[in-house]
């Protein structure tokens, strides 16, 4: 599999489309949506969530796909199929677009997610996928595919974790061992599309990520987040809230992802 489309020093943007394009190697970049925090980004009109959360492709329509890089991405599974290999639940892209302000065609999945070297650029409002190896400077944390989930290495409240790297939620989870001490701030509702609606109280816990030390507004795991996360033995969720301002490259291939 490789990209048709190419780069230029210098993006401009398609007549009539979100996609950047240009000159001479395998990558094929979008401009991000304004989505309330989401990662989302639109292909020939499709507005398409980027969820790493997700071991599965879902569409809101049967047949419902876009093209990325030459490669049709499309559910790889059956509805049922994909139900009994994530919470037993199907997004709610009704809920997914009111929460967005966006309508959803597509949540993009691991499993075609896997397929790509990603580069989410939020403050500069682009996302670029390749096959090919993307040269980035960055601070590296080792990153594991298990059972569909991207795993990575964090290390919160001075205890050393493992957590699920999930786009598809904005608030950052983590289990009672992990809050231990922290106070409450507020309450928050969150929606996972694959968990469903979540309020939680929000904590603010000191984490180092990518050797990048912060304050991260963090709220305590619901049971059923709490059991599929100990399935793959992770004590949080770190959601996209903490992409915000940062420069990410999710690259499974090499199991490594780079901050900066």
């Amino acid at each position: 599999m490789t990209c048709k489309n190419t780069i230029l020093k210098v993006w401009t943007k398609k007549e009539n489309n979100d996609e950047l394009t240009s000159g001479n190697t395998l990558m094929q970049k979008f401009k991000l949506e304004n989505a309330n925090g989401y990662v989302v980004f639109k292909v020939n009109g499709k507005n398409v969530l980027v969820d790493t959360g997700s071991p599965i492709t879902f569409a809101v329509k049967k047949g419902e796909n876009v093209e990325i890089c030459g490669e049709k991405c499309e559910p790889s599974v059956g509805v049922m199929a994909a139900i009994a290999q994530t919470s037993g639940k199907v997004p709610d892209f009704s809920k997914l677009t009111e929460l967005m302000g966006k309508e959803l065609s597509l949540l993009l999945g691991n499993d075609v997610l896997s397929k790509y070297k990603i580069l989410i650029d939020v403050p500069k409002g682009e996302i670029a996928f390749d096959t090919d190896d993307i040269a980035f400077d960055g601070s590296e944390i080792k990153l594991e595919h298990t059972n569909g989930y991207f795993l990575v290495r964090v290390n919160v409240n001075g205890i050393k974790n493992k957590a699920i790297l999930d786009t598809g939620v904005l608030m950052s989870y983590l289990s009672d061992r992990c809050l231990n001490g922290c106070f409450v701030t507020r309450t928050f509702d969150d929606y996972s599309p694959i968990y469903g609606n979540i309020h939680s109280d929000v904590f603010q816990v000191p984490v180092t990520f990518g050797g990048k030390k912060f304050d991260l507004d963090c709220g305590k795991m619901p049971d059923l987040l709490l059991f599929q996360a100990s399935v793959v033995n992770a004590g949080g969720v770190i959601g996209s809230r903490v992409i915000r301002d940062l420069r990410m490259l999710v690259d499974i291939e090499n199991g490594v992802i780079k901050i900066a």
